[in-house]
């Protein structure tokens, strides 16, 4: 039996190009030593260091040229008909679903498609998920105080090694030692963790009874890799993902280029294994690169945040459906309570008064019609300015560096204050840096961050509750009742001091402050009461959540800008048109994704449009195009790059 945690182990450019062989005309006659001179001068003339394409064709007779398409074999028409690619929005490229802010929709999507959990969400409810769990039993199912988890034997990484109880606790371990944590709070409810039978039997013991238990132990990470090489939670799933325990694997990830490739995971178990051989995801820069690729072939579909033209752009191609859906994400404004200034609640009102959320989500998404979710700032009593001696100091908003849509709206919200009269200025900085060290040092007062729709017990009390005092008493075997009493009722602390380690946990005085998903810093005990109510299965989700963002309201520490959105499009190489998919495959955080493993791609032409002699999709270039086709330059007479290429290429013109 292994109790809680357990010891970690420990060139150069090609100049001088082939040039196609010249065809002579039938009948024509010239005599040898002809023929060798004028060998002797081509060859001369290729010493230069320039391209050297050939002479055009010469015709016989009049007779009309015919161009013909390459026939691809049975074997390679069965391996293209198993890859399907889809564009999407630039991506980071960190594949860790467990980080604060880390919401993009490929993060999700991979995370969903390669990293087992113990129970699944459908949109509706959470799903045990058979495949790896054999079964679970709860001592009260709807708010239990021990629930006991059986792997299925059969489980196993990629890599071949069986994933066992050591998984979960690696996820609960890191979840509660790191500050960038997502699901801090979640974990801290956990008072012990016990793995036995070999590791394929999990029993864990809540401090309290705890109704949002199926939640937990949501996309594994493979511990015989992070824990045992001791690598930053931060990093450790930049750019790759170490081993998989779904029915996708990692291939490669090059966000620069702007292509992720996931391949099938040989070793899955599940009974139903994906239809797909291989999913591409590449980063389309904007609506006429992904058009121009959808007619081409290049990917079969798209899923990615709407402009302003989508809908036309895309509805006008013969033959492709389309259709909007929205992810449970959205953008936010959130005031830092634990910056000197934003401590005041009057100021903290004042500032989101001032904030015109309209203006600012339609600069973030460039739609003039976007709808902003349904928000009230109460009114706050009187004006009073940044007063005091750092009233020459403007306010400070910051956004993650590499995420446009926040640092638009960052900047619109710094010039909307100091418009208003609160001068402010926007920063930018890497998320590591910014929620990992300004914000909770006070050195941001607003941030403009992507996070969960807090609609999920675990969502709303990853966000509101006071995390770090109570992952604090979960470190150091404390009661999480005792953290209410130390609570002020408006004003949130702003670096509480660790609880003192137990005898059982030594590692609690030496470890970071965890905030996980709160943002604001806030730590209000009536939010917490709620919450508390809320996970022990007292109060219904609907009532608290109302409670809740009552209270949010009330200490104004933050306003919703904008709900993520997703326009998807889908050529006739799709075996079913994205509009006729059940809307359940578009819920969540992966949205459209949540479908893939029922994905299949059809022998078809990508649209409806004629192929011969088209402009847009040349028969002899699909289902690659040169990067001219989405720019409107003439094609070479060379081959044509690859649809990586030619996304990159449409990204340098749209951003022209």
């Amino acid at each position: 039996m292994v109790t809680d945690r357990p010891v970690p182990l420990r060139g150069a450019s090609d100049c001088g190009r082939h040039p196609h062989p010249a065809r002579s005309v039938a009948g024509a006659r010239r005599p040898i030593a002809g023929l060798l001179v004028a060998g002797m001068v081509a060859s001369a003339a290729l010493t230069g260091c320039q391209a050297n394409p050939g002479d055009a064709p010469t015709v016989e007779d009049g007779t009309p040229t015919t161009t013909t398409t390459p026939t691809l074999q049975p074997k390679e028409k069965a391996r293209e008909l198993r890859e399907l690619s889809v564009g999407v929005d630039e991506f980071g490229g960190n594949l860790n679903p467990h980080l604060v802010g880390n919401v993009e929709l490929a993060t999700a999507a991979v995370a969903d498609l390669t990293l087992p959990s113990a129970f699944t969400f459908d949109g509706r409810q959470w799903n045990q998920n058979r495949d790896l769990i054999a079964s679970v039993d709860a001592d009260n199912p709807a708010a239990p105080t021990k629930v006991v988890y059986k792997l299925t034997p059969q489980s196993q990484w990629s890599d071949g090694t069986p994933i066992t109880g050591a998984d979960f606790q690696y996820l609960r371990d890191v979840s509660t030692d790191q500050p960038l944590s997502r699901e801090a709070e979640a974990y801290s409810h956990i008072r012990q963790l016990t793995v036995d039978r070999g590791g394929l039997q999990v029993e864990v013991t809540f401090t309290c009874p705890y109704a949002p238990w199926r939640q937990l132990f949501h996309h594994l990470l493979p511990s015989h890799i992070y824990r045992a090489e001791g690598q930053e939670f931060a990093t450790m799933m930049d750019g790759r993902s170490a081993a998989s325990g779904g029915p996708f694997s990692v291939a490669s990830v090059d966000s620069g280029r702007g292509v992720l490739q996931l391949q099938r995971n040989d070793r899955y178990w599940g009974p139903n294994p994906a239809k797909l051989d291989k999913i591409i995801l590449t980063a389309v820069p904007g609506d006429q690169t992904g058009a121009q690729m959808l007619r081409s072939g290049q990917i079969q579909m798209v899923a990615a945040r709407p402009t302003a033209v989508s809908e036309t752009t895309y509805g006008r191609i013969p033959g492709v459906s389309h259709k909007t859906s929205t992810r449970d994400v959205q953008l936010n404004a959130t005031v830092n309570a634990r910056s000197g200034r934003m401590a005041d609640r009057v100021l903290r009102q004042q500032v989101l008064k001032a904030i015109d959320r309209k203006e600012v989500a339609q600069v973030a998404t460039g739609r003039p019609d976007v709808d902003v979710p349904e928000w009230s700032v109460p009114q706050f009593d009187g004006i009073r300015s940044v007063a005091g001696p750092t009233s020459q100091e403007p306010l400070i908003v910051g956004a993650p560096a590499a995420d446009p849509a926040a640092v638009a709206a960052s900047r619109t919200i710094a010039d909307q204050l100091t418009t208003s009269g609160l001068p402010a200025r926007a920063i930018s900085a890497e998320p590591a840096e910014l929620l990992g060290t300004t914000l909770p040092q006070g050195g941001v007062d607003i941030l403009v961050q992507w996070g969960m729709l807090p609609q999920s017990e675990q969502d709303l009390s990853g966000q509101f509750a006071c995390v770090s005092q109570m992952v604090s008493a979960s470190r150091g075997g404390q009661g999480r009742r005792e953290v209410a009493s130390t609570m002020s009722k408006d004003t949130p602390p702003a670096t509480p001091e660790p609880r003192p380690a137990s005898e059982t946990d030594d590692r609690a005085a030496e470890l970071p402050p965890v905030y996980g998903a709160n943002l604001t810093g806030t730590c209000d005990p009536d939010i917490t009461d709620a919450l508390d109510k809320m996970n022990r299965g007292e109060e219904p989700l609907e009532q608290a959540r109302e409670a809740i963002v009552g209270r949010v309201k009330q200490l104004g520490v933050m306003v919703p800008i904008v709900r993520d959105s997703q326009l998807i499009a889908g050529n006739k190489q799709l075996s079913k048109p994205v509009d006729e998919q059940p809307s359940s495959a578009d819920s969540g955080y992966s949205g459209v994704f949540t479908a893939a493993m029922s994905w299949q791609k059809q022998d078809s032409p990508p649209t409806d449009e004629p192929t011969q002699g088209s402009n847009d999709a040349e028969p002899s270039q699909s289902p690659q195009t040169t990067a001219a086709s989405s720019s409107g330059e003439a094609r070479s007479s060379g081959a044509a790059p690859s649809s990586t290429a030619s996304a990159r290429a449409g990204r340098d013109n749209e951003k022209r």
